[in-house]
């Protein structure tokens, strides 16, 4: 292990400083308890999800860093028709399944309150960038799995600011500054398929 990896816990923080001497803080989330079949398999998994959301908060709450980055492994936007239940279970503080008005986890007012800037997940095999509510939401999927795609297929009902109609497989390379974060979704090829400035 050449040490590049480190996920010290299921939920965790660290900060990088910046050349004027503000910093950016990342913020780790273990979005599992949004998942149905893991909250059947570990029943506690929804409570515990609860309680990463609280520690979230508190440590949000407590930053001072010029920009705050959440990341997980679960998206709470994309158009994916399957995996969009486990977004709106994140995002939203009711949803419904089958026509039944369940509880969510909220984490978009979460975001909205605390001031988040950008949230970077997975889980969707597919590349896809957001801008809602002054949050900028990225989803990078498409840099493993069997192949790129939504699971279950588009959801042409979601909208979304930017999503990779061409199914590429690729990643997310982002630049941080004082004054504005370059995101870029690059394919395989090194191409650059799609770019945002974010700037203070």
């Amino acid at each position: 292990v050449d040490g590049l990896w480190q996920m010290p816990d299921r939920n965790y923080k660290f900060s990088h400083e910046l050349s004027n001497g503000q910093h950016v803080d990342f913020f780790a989330l273990d979005t599992s308890g949004a998942q149905g079949h893991v909250r059947r398999r570990h029943p506690t998994m929804e409570k515990n999800m609860h309680q990463y959301k609280q520690i979230l908060e508190e440590r949000l709450e407590q930053s001072d860093a010029n920009w705050k980055i959440v990341f997980a492994h679960h998206p709470i936007y994309t158009k994916g028709k399957l995996h969009g239940l486990i977004a709106d279970c994140l995002r939203l503080e009711q949803y419904n399944v089958h026509g039944k008005l369940t509880k969510g986890y909220d984490l978009e007012k979460t975001f909205i309150e605390r001031n988040v800037d950008l949230y970077i997940t997975g889980h969707e095999h597919i590349l896809q960038h957001n801008h809602v509510n002054g949050v900028h939401h990225f989803v990078v999927g498409a840099s493993g799995g069997d192949h790129v795609r939504f699971y279950g297929g588009e959801d042409k009902s979601r909208s979304m600011t930017w999503w990779d109609k061409s199914y590429k497989e690729g990643f997310l390379a982002v630049f941080v500054t004082h004054s504005f974060i370059k995101a870029e979704f690059v394919d395989a090829d090194c191409n650059t398929i799609y770019q945002v400035k974010i700037e203070k």
